[in-house]
């Protein structure tokens, strides 16, 4: 275990760049090894295995059986376990919805909070055009935003607020690498 990794708690709404984020700082940052952990990784592979579709609300049920059996902070425990075991010298960890989560990121000695958001139209555009979860193809825009009231994503924008670092991702590509850049200068990544 690489205990002077560098961890990062990435918040955002559905579309604001999280994977697209990892991506990039692969590229900008060629020499560092960097893991990407999804806290929904372990999710997605139960409702595959129960043969459940791979929708928002299923995970937001699943996340919430979890807790009333195994007790709150289950999913993030559970990452913990992945994280722990990480040789990478950073480790982004996509999707922080909830207190537990946040608390994670926490209880690694170097850590950052990072919160990506953009305009919501311009998300449900991203969103449509990946199509990553079952329902998104014929989703409308209420739609998408009936989902944000969801209990696991209502409280991002909220937890956002407290994040060591904030991106607004609504211009282009380059301009969103600029940002990372930006970031990884301020956190002394380079």
């Amino acid at each position: 275990m690489n205990k002077d990794k560098f961890v990062i708690g990435l918040f955002g709404e559905k579309g604001s760049g999280k994977e697209t984020f990892t991506e990039l700082l692969k590229e900008i940052l060629p020499n560092k090894k960097i893991q990407g952990v999804r806290t929904s990784a372990i999710l997605m592979k139960t409702l595959k295995t129960w043969g459940l579709p791979d929708i928002r609300e299923n995970y937001s049920k699943l996340v919430i059986s979890m807790e009333q059996t195994f007790g709150a902070g289950s999913l993030a425990r559970a990452n913990k376990q992945l994280i722990d075991r990480e040789e990478a010298d950073i480790v982004v960890i996509d999707g922080i919805r909830r207190q537990p989560e946040v608390d994670l990121v926490k209880s690694f000695p170097r850590h950052c909070l990072l919160y990506l958001t953009a305009d919501p139209k311009l998300r449900f555009a991203r969103l449509k055009s990946r199509q990553e979860k079952e329902n998104e193809k014929n989703m409308t825009f209420e739609g998408f935003l009936a989902e944000e009231s969801l209990p696991t994503e209502q409280f991002i924008p909220q937890m956002g607020q407290e994040a060591d670092y904030r991106i607004e991702n609504n211009g282009q590509i380059e301009r969103f690498k600029d940002q990372i850049k930006d970031f990884c200068q301020k956190f002394e990544l380079v």
